[in-house]
Order: C-alpha cells, then sequence, then structure tokens
C-alpha cells in the first residue's frame, strides 16, 4: 500500500492544514512520522512546524509537536477585548466613589 503523501506531494499550506488536524486528534505528533505521511523531509517538517509555533498554533517540543492550550499565549490586543464592559461599570463606580469622597472630605473642610 502506497502512502498518500507519495502519491501526491503536499503543498505547505496543505501540510500545515494537516499538522494542525493531527494535534486534533491527538496531543502530540512527530516529525519522523509526519515526514513519512507527508513524503518530504524531516527538515520540511522541521520548518513548517516553526512556521506554526511564529503563528501561536503549536508548540514544538522535542522530536515534535504538541498543540497550543488555549489563552497561553494571548496578546494585549486580545486581553483589551474581553470582559470590556465588566471593565467600564467597575470604571463608572470607582469614579462615583471617588466624586462621593471628594465632596465628603469638601464637607469637613
Amino acid at each position: 500500500m502506497e502512502q498518500a503523501g507519495a502519491q501526491h506531494r503536499l503543498k505547505k499550506h496543505e501540510r500545515h492544514e494537516q499538522i494542525l488536524l493531527q494535534l486534533k486528534l491527538r496531543p502530540h505528533v512527530r516529525v519522523a512520522e509526519l515526514a513519512t505521511r507527508f513524503g518530504v523531509t524531516t527538515e520540511t517538517v522541521r520548518r513548517d512546524m516553526g512556521d506554526l509555533e511564529r503563528r501561536g498554533l503549536l508548540e514544538r517540543a522535542h522530536g515534535g509537536a504538541s498543540a497550543t492550550h488555549p489563552g497561553a499565549h494571548r496578546d494585549l490586543d486580545e486581553r483589551r477585548q474581553e470582559r470590556v464592559v465588566e471593565r467600564e461599570r467597575l470604571a463608572g463606580l470607582d469614579r462615583h466613589h471617588r466624586v462621593a469622597g471628594a465632596r465628603r472630605r469638601d464637607d469637613h473642610d
């Protein structure tokens, strides 16, 4: 039985999709196994994994890669978009308390 990778050489974006699909099916993938499956060199798979790691889609590990943990490496812009309503409500409460506190201080003077 001939492997799919040997019949049709996958393009880079197809290999990337397949790597990510494999990581959805299991927690860790091996470079050598993917190279055999795709019919490419281990260096090609390592470059693919490097590309995916730079995009935050996987974490490289010795001999392979693992799926990233959701929320592990979120950037500031992503975090800034979270809980906006809650933060605005808290900011409003803070302003209210500061104004009320300033009024009380003025009343005692």
